[in-house]
């Protein structure tokens, strides 16, 4: 069910993607799952970023994950790897989103 998405995050800019989420071409009915994706320089950095992730609509997979203006403007590195995770309702996780994300720096502060 994994999707492989890279994006480029704009440094000071609000980052929002809306996307489905499902398996085999087929929207997941999100109700009662929990979601949560990180932000990292790297695979084994200890620090890292957690988005905001909200459900859209639940019965159709709908979410929208984001980070704030201020969130991006603190970022300094070229470029983080991050991935988005769902836990069902009887607590199985699947990750449902992976890639890399470049920065692209600010000038205007």
């Amino acid at each position: 069910m994994t999707s492989i998405v890279d994006f480029e995050i704009e440094q000071g800019s609000t980052f929002t993607r809306t996307m489905s989420v499902e398996s085999n071409k087929t929207p997941v009915n999100l109700t009662g799952y929990t979601l949560a994706g990180q932000l990292r320089k790297g695979y084994s950095a200890s620090e890292s970023i957690n988005f905001d992730i909200e459900v859209i609509n639940a019965l159709i997979g709908k979410i929208k994950i984001s980070l704030t203006s201020s969130t991006t403007s603190a970022l300094i590195y070229n470029k983080y790897v991050y991935d988005i995770e769902i836990a069902d309702p009887t607590g199985v996780v699947s990750r449902i989103l992976e890639g890399s994300m470049t920065l692209s720096l600010n000038v205007t502060r």
